[in-house]
């Protein structure tokens, strides 16, 4: 049996895409790097999520904490919140995400590439509503 050597980030090998699900941008796809422990949220799960969020996300402030490939605060900028900040910390993520709010020509978002323990420890900001999705498996 050999070691498990941890997989370099990588832009454009084995991207992954990820699909709006409602909203203004409903329909539009976007690719995610291949970053271990990326996995969006399903496409049930965040309809779901959102139909209950429904009265709430209008003009909402959120935090899409560990946001990998974004789907939490795509989704939630597309049904009308006012800002979404998104906070990596892969180098790669922040850049893909950076990327997809420059071609939705949106700058409600805001790109923070940081751990969530050093997001968490800067100033206190509030916001309406918190994305928490963790890596799975990462402790």
């Amino acid at each position: 049996m050999g070691s498990r050597v941890s997989k370099p980030e990588k832009l454009h090998a084995g991207t992954r895409t990820l699909r709006i699900i409602g909203g203004e941008w409903r329909g539009r796809k976007f690719t995610f790097p291949e970053v271990e422990g990326i996995r969006p949220t399903p496409d049930r799960v965040r309809e779901t999520l959102f139909n209950w969020l429904a009265p709430e996300i209008e003009g909402a402030h959120c935090l899409d904490l560990f946001a990998g490939s974004g789907a939490l605060g795509l989704e939630s900028l597309s049904r009308g919140a006012h800002e979404a900040v998104f906070v990596d910390s892969s180098a790669l993520v922040a850049r893909a995400l950076r990327d997809h709010l420059s071609v939705l020509k949106s700058t409600a978002g805001q790109i923070m590439q940081a751990t969530a323990q050093q997001y968490l420890a800067g100033p206190p900001r509030a916001f309406h509503i918190v994305f928490l999705d963790p890596p799975f498996g990462k402790g």
